[in-house]
């Protein structure tokens, strides 16, 4: 192939990635950063900035590149065009709307080439401040949502893969190149379908994973205290070399912390804790993840059973059933027309950690939304909620059965009031759940009626904000405008289905309201 033609196709390096030419991917990765860091040095008067990396350094170890990016040509590169001509080739998209780290990623990449792939991605963002107000590489979608880092989880990637993904990510984030809070939110970020990458790691291991707990051979040794019986832990063979249970809790727990920084502590990870974690991104949580963290350790130090976990308060007096009922859809930071990253990003940090004390652990609150508000519209004394969190059918069946694993646990916390002083179900009802849900094969159970089966009672409780039945507050749900027709309806039947459960109410309002 003519070496000209090959640097001006931009498909290079994406075909050579989906037909496994590892070496040569590496290759023509390290030259782009060599070429970069080469022009930026000339560019600097032949001296490099105090913090850019020495080509000889990082990029060169390979020894071994593409014969026209060591010719005479390369010299004659600005820093301009190398940078183009590396973001082409990064970046470059095929039909689907993948790019080569998406091709990479789909067929179980060796550590070394994720890490290339990387590297030419640092760069541009190091080198070019222009690149940063677009997506980084490994937030790419593809047009079905996908990001690269939901690829690698869903198709089996190594987990030193996996933890390479989530250390580019706290690169990035200490550049102060990204928002901190966002970034970290590629975690849990879905495709079109509701499925995120913590789902998409649980469903390709668990079978296995579900083996091993029903052998006996679930239980994981304290974080702090691996060697001792590091030998005991069930090991996995298989294309990315032996992998123990240990290093696929190691990246469970690590995703967890990943998308609840606001919880802490951060370490030992404690089951209470977990549990609070997992109740915190409830609609992106999968079940049988919750379910591995409550299994018993060989160490029971920071271990507690779900009964136990579930029953764990912070200080602001909730349980992990109040953070599940209020995990928030983040699904509206990922619209495209929300810009999330810029090149005068000051590296403004999340929202203050709060302290929160407990007999267990020190937590502190997650980034949930506040609990719905009260706005009287002055033209018609109506009671208008603010901050409806259930609006997305897709992910509500999750919640339901996160909350529902918890109740098994603590029955007790269907009762349990929020600060505010909201029983859950009123709550709910204020966030616009349904009585019904969308998926068959758990016989359409809905939030309402799952909370409603374990305190009938509460149907007949008058929210302390609004003053209003629960069969009234249900029917003063405003939903946003694009959503409004899908939502009526699941509205209507909620309605109809609490005034079922306590018809008498009807009468009591008539009497109050004359």
């Amino acid at each position: 192939m003519d070496r000209e033609m090959l640097w001006h196709d931009d498909q290079y390096l994406f075909r050579i990635t989906s037909t496994f030419g590892w070496e040569d991917v590496i290759s023509i990765c390290d030259s782009l950063v060599f070429g970069i860091e080469t022009a930026a040095s000339t560019q600097c008067n032949g001296g490099l900035h105090d913090n850019e990396v020495d080509a000889d350094e990082e990029g060169s170890n390979n020894g071994y590149f593409n014969d026209y990016f060591n010719d005479q040509n390369r010299n004659e590169k600005s820093l301009q065009q190398w940078l183009r001509e590396g973001h082409a080739q990064l970046f470059y998209l095929d039909q689907w709307g993948n790019c080569p780290l998406h091709a990479a990623s789909y067929v179980k990449p060796p550590l070394n080439v994720i890490e290339a792939l990387f590297r030419v991605g640092r760069a541009l963002w190091k080198y070019g401040p222009h690149f940063r107000g677009q997506t980084p590489i490994w937030e790419t979608s593809s047009t079905d949502g996908s990001t690269p880092f939901l690829v690698a989880c869903s198709t089996g990637a190594s987990t030193s893969v996996l933890h390479a993904y989530l250390d580019e990510i706290e690169l990035y984030i200490d550049q102060k190149w990204v928002h901190p809070q966002y970034a970290r939110m590629l975690v849990i970020q879905p495709d079109n379908q509701g499925t995120n990458p913590l789902m998409g790691w649980m469903s390709f291991h668990h079978s296995w994973i579900k083996r091993q707990l029903e052998q006996g051979n679930g239980s994981m040794p304290n974080s702090n205290n691996q060697s001792s019986s590091h030998h005991h832990i069930p090991r996995r063979i298989g294309e990315q070399g032996t992998q123990s249970l240990l290093d696929y809790w190691n990246i469970a727990c690590r995703i967890l912390l990943f998308a609840t920084m606001n919880i802490r502590p951060h370490a030992p990870p404690s089951t209470p804790v977990l549990v609070h974690r997992c109740a915190a991104i409830a609609i992106y949580c999968p079940v049988s993840l919750l379910e591995w963290i409550v299994a018993p350790r060989q160490d029971d130090k920071g271990w507690a059973p779900g009964d136990e976990s579930a029953a764990t308060l912070d200080n602001l007096g909730k349980l992990p059933i109040h953070r599940a009922l209020e995990a928030v859809d983040f699904s509206s930071i990922f619209d495209e027309d929300i810009v999330h990253h810029g090149a005068d990003f000051d590296g403004a940090e999340e929202e203050p950690d709060t302290d929160i004390e407990d007999t267990t652990s020190r937590l502190t609150n997650s980034a949930a939304m506040p609990p719905a508000t009260m706005i009287v519209a002055a033209e018609t004394v109506c009671p208008r909620m603010e901050a409806i969190l259930y609006n997305n059918p897709k992910l509500e069946s999750n919640r339901v059965q996160i909350i529902k694993k918890m109740l098994q646990w603590h029955p007790r916390a269907a009762t349990a009031p929020f600060p505010n002083g909201r029983t859950p179900l009123v709550q709910a009802i204020a966030h616009g759940g349904s009585w019904h849900g969308s998926d068959p094969a758990n016989d359409n159970l809905g939030l309402l009626r799952l909370l409603w089966g374990y305190a009938p009672e509460q149907s007949l409780d008058i929210d302390p904000i609004t003053g209003l039945y629960p069969f009234m507050l249900a029917a003063t749900i405003r939903y946003e405008r694009n959503k409004r027709n899908e939502m009526e309806k699941a509205q209507t039947d909620t309605v109809y289905n609490l005034l079922r459960k306590d018809p008498q109410l009807v009468f009591g309002a008539l009497i109050r309201n004359a």
